[in-house]
């Protein structure tokens, strides 16, 4: 659903929308194959890998299509904005919900050193507000 967001390397893509979850199918590519790389997956691992990678895709697509419609409003009303920001802020919580579930999994998988990379991989996995207000 990320994202999943993590540290952005030369490797990785960093340049990621609102609350970090990439959204061109690219960068959703690169971070899978970041991630896969980063956490040294197992053939063993790899069943599970694979489902939280179709987590990230379909999250992904999920928010191409939703800023796709708001891009074809034309409601720039105050009303309208929250709106767009209430749907925004739902489909993110259900998209983090969707790879958590596949994650859990994965993560007890790894071993302790794969957990130790996967938990550097994530560490910046956090909401950053776009704009600071003054005052």
């Amino acid at each position: 659903m990320q994202a999943a967001p993590g540290v952005a390397s030369a490797t990785e893509p960093s340049d990621k929308p609102a609350f970090g979850l990439p959204t061109s199918a690219a960068r959703v590519e690169a971070r899978i194959a970041y991630l896969h790389k980063t956490l040294g997956i197992t053939s063993a691992q790899e069943p599970q890998f694979s489902a939280y990678a179709e987590v990230m895709r379909a999250n992904a697509q999920a928010m191409r299509t939703l800023f796709q419609q708001r891009a074809h409003t034309n409601d720039a009303t105050a009303d309208g904005r929250l709106r767009w920001y209430a749907q925004l802020s739902a489909a993110y919580a259900d998209a983090m919900q969707k790879q958590l579930a596949v994650f859990e999994p994965l993560y007890q998988s790894l071993s302790d050193a794969q957990k130790k990379a996967a938990d550097a991989a994530f560490a910046d996995l956090r909401i950053r507000p776009r704009h600071r207000h003054a005052g």
